[in-house]
């Protein structure tokens, strides 16, 4: 092949490649069906909770931070401020979920307990899972004791806004982080994932139940699969250890829910790879090296590489009941990584990316 020829080839294949990709990110990017977890929403998840405090330094092993901006409806058009007042009483409604038993095949039971925050606009509350709150607009919230706390070491917490009789409203103006200290001389932080609601500011959206519905109308939805950068475990000095945390919002709160299943491919950094399956009930941390077809350590992985969900996760057994779904209905998944080094001098976290079809969703709220 000639120079010139070469070069029309290879523009050809660069002007191909281009437009391949930006239609895909095109079409993810306008999919208006879709939450963005990077943008302010009517709910937010912190995909982890830890009770307690560390030793030594006593600090609590999880704080949650809540802060509530002015949703895109109701910023001034064409120029800066918000229709709502500075001080605009926001409330929130949230619960604890705690994980079932994990028992491959076989569905378990998810306690949960739930509890009420009070901020405003511009506002900002900040609370542990060991009862506290340490930070919020009206000081008369701050204080010992005076939320609910859960009722498991570990879990996961949603907060969404509701109106003044408890109802989900649309309310796209939260934002926040949870700070997590899985030892006494370290602390990782990962921003809590937002969902937003497509209706007006203040529409009520679930008037009879209380439901949490992502199904495109009341909020966004988000997908079953999952991939992500993984730092494989070490043993020996410096060590490392590294947790995949999954959780659904396919949730029966203190009720029987089904077993997922979420198939996945772990690869070296030279593109060999293991296939396994994460399974999960709610909620669970899971340790490279206690999964099966283990151990994903350095001496058999290397340092570093990435995973990804071959398939979306789906119910591996079902639970009985209104709002159950049937045995490998596809089923929404969230995560992150966790790493703890060097003998717990240092810890970082980063959240998982979300891809594949969207799911219907419907968090069942307490009593349903």
């Amino acid at each position: 092949m000639t120079k010139s020829k070469w070069m029309v080839a290879v523009a050809v294949i660069s002007t191909v490649l281009t437009l391949s990709l930006a239609g895909i990110a095109a079409a993810q990017a306008t999919n208006p069906l879709q939450a963005n977890h990077s943008a302010p929403g009517s709910v937010i998840v912190f995909p982890k909770f830890s009770t307690g405090v560390t030793p030594t330094s006593l600090l609590a092993r999880s704080v949650f931070e809540i802060g509530v901006v002015c949703p895109a409806d109701r910023q001034v058009p064409g120029g800066h401020g918000c229709l709502d007042t500075q001080g605009t009483q926001i409330k929130l409604a949230l619960d604890w979920v705690c994980p079932g038993t994990i028992q491959k095949g076989a569905s378990s039971f998810c306690q949960s307990v739930d509890f009420e925050l009070h901020t405003t606009l511009y506002g900002k509350i900040q609370f542990d899972a060991n009862g506290n709150v340490t930070v919020a607009p009206d000081s008369g919230d701050v204080g010992q004791g005076i939320i609910t706390t859960p009722s498991c070491p570990q879990g996961y917490l949603i907060a969404r806004v509701v109106d003044f009789a408890g109802r989900p409203v649309s309310y796209n103006g939260l934002i926040g982080e949870v700070v997590l200290r899985e030892r006494a001389n370290s602390a990782s932080a990962i921003n809590g994932i937002t969902f937003q609601s497509p209706a007006p500011t203040g529409t009520i959206l679930d008037p009879g139940n209380n439901s949490l519905r992502f199904d495109g109308t009341s909020y966004l939805m988000t997908g079953a699969r999952l991939t992500g950068d993984v730092k494989y475990e070490r043993s020996a000095a410096p060590t490392v250890f590294t947790s995949i945390i999954l959780l659904t919002l396919d949730v029966r709160q203190n009720n029987d829910n089904p077993n997922v299943r979420l198939p996945v491919r772990f690869y070296r950094a030279n593109e060999s790879s293991v296939s396994t399956a994460l399974h999960f009930t709610c909620w669970r941390e899971q340790r490279l090296t206690a999964l099966d077809g283990g151990p994903f350590n350095q001496t058999r992985m290397g340092e570093k590489g990435l995973f990804y969900s071959t398939d979306a996760a789906t119910v591996a057994s079902a639970c009985t009941g209104t709002g159950c779904a049937t045995d490998g209905s596809p089923i929404t998944a969230l995560g992150f990584v966790q790493t703890i080094e060097r003998g717990g001098q240092s810890e970082y976290a980063y959240n998982l990316y979300g891809y594949g079809a969207l799911v219907p969703t419907t968090f069942f709220p307490l009593g349903q």
